[in-house]
């Protein structure tokens, strides 16, 4: 029955002339998309490129009709992800024609996000970056920051496709020469702290920046600085917790600052100083652990992110001690064993909570003791390599 309706709607699609008949076509191909009968049916190779084909056509016949643009979209981009072969061809063949049709619609809200989805595809594709900034479209993507600001939609869809783009050299240094983190991003992650894609977007491009972020500034200036970027930091992996990426990348960030910043130590805990809250980030990065048990990457990245707060920081050691961080990081180092890189993390944030307490070290060693677990290289001030 799939099968029948598939072709139904495929024959439809290539004799539909009449606009609005073509519109219920696409539009009834994309909701297909959800049907995984259907689907298979409807986008099976033999038909791939006629669907791809019809939809390119009708988005170029009816370039004032948004709701084609936004069905042909949806239904474009599935098709790229599905079939590699045709994504390069796409590219050689049909790109161009694509964003010749974007340019159009460039103040569009309602379009730009579905047209920056297909894009992202074809920029994390392998070898066809250099082709879509051979277009510009870096330049678009950053207009669009700008000309459609009020739509979060399309501030989503820019940072997913601008965090592919910059893996292109230029785009950085774009991106740098314009103040584009700060000026653009980090009042947009003011204004949407729970977007991951906005979110993600700031905080990885501040591991990026961070060191020029911090280039020249004034103490008063990197005093504001730090703890500016403490809130953030705290209020992304707050407000996320359920979106893992945002919650490595910001572990991650949190080590370049206190690489680039050692001042932000001041910033972090869970007192009131001058009747300001400090920013826990020592406490979400447990949290993280806890959360994410099975996960070794971000076990890792939250290990090495305790290892840059607890290093001489008797107060933020103290605090650890009485969550019991050690217990949880001991627990990552069994659940994790079969993983050198991993547990020399987790070896790495121990040992910077324990090294210069006596007793704690004490009190650890009875906890590993039970786990199994030899500590006697990170006792030692020795860091175990499980690498083989």
């Amino acid at each position: 029955m799939e099968e029948e309706e598939a072709q139904s709607i495929v024959l439809t699609l290539q004799r539909s002339l009449n606009e609005e008949l073509l519109m219920l076509t696409l539009y009834r191909i994309k909701d297909s998309l959800n049907n995984e009968n259907l689907r298979n049916n409807l986008l099976v190779d033999d038909i791939f490129e006629t669907v791809l084909d019809c939809s390119l056509v009708a988005m170029q016949m009816y370039n004032h009709n948004t709701a084609i643009q936004c069905s042909s979209c949806a239904v474009l981009r599935y098709i790229l992800l599905e079939d590699g072969d045709i994504l390069d061809t796409f590219v050689e063949e049909r790109l161009e024609s694509f964003i010749k049709n974007l340019k159009e619609f460039l103040s569009e809200a309602s379009v730009l996000p579905t047209m920056f989805k297909v894009l992202e595809v074809v920029a994390r594709s392998e070898g066809h970056l250099q082709c879509l900034m051979s277009h510009d479209v870096d330049k678009f993507v950053m207009d669009a920051f700008h000309s459609t600001s009020a739509d979060l939609r399309v501030i989503e869809a820019a940072c997913d496709l601008l965090m592919e783009l910059k893996k292109e050299s230029s785009v950085l240094e774009t991106l740098s020469s314009v103040n584009f983190l700060s000026g653009t991003l980090v009042p947009l992650m003011s204004s949407h702290p729970y977007s991951s894609s906005v979110v993600a977007a700031g905080v990885e491009l501040f591991c990026l920046f961070c060191q020029n972020e911090f280039a020249e500034r004034t103490e008063e200036e990197e005093s504001r600085l730090s703890k500016q970027w403490c809130e953030i930091l705290f209020n992304a992996m707050r407000k996320l917790m359920n979106h893992k990426k945002v919650q490595i990348l910001s572990c991650r960030a949190v080590v370049e600052l206190l690489k680039v910043c050692p001042k932000a130590h001041s910033e972090i805990g869970e007192n009131i100083i001058n009747n300001k809250p400090q920013s826990p980030l020592h406490s979400m990065c447990v949290g993280n652990i806890l959360m994410y048990k099975t996960d070794t990457e971000v076990f890792a990245s939250a290990c090495e992110a305790l290892y840059w707060l607890a290093a001489d920081n008797e107060p933020i050691c103290k605090s650890l001690m009485e969550k019991n961080a050690h217990i949880v990081v001991l627990d990552g180092i069994r659940r994790h064993f079969v993983y050198g890189p991993v547990v020399e993390c987790g070896l790495r944030g121990l040992r910077a909570m324990i090294i210069f307490q006596q007793i704690i070290k004490e009190k650890v060693t009875t906890v590993a003791l039970a786990n199994t677990i030899c500590l006697s290289d990170v006792i030692d001030g020795h860091v175990m390599d499980n690498g083989d």
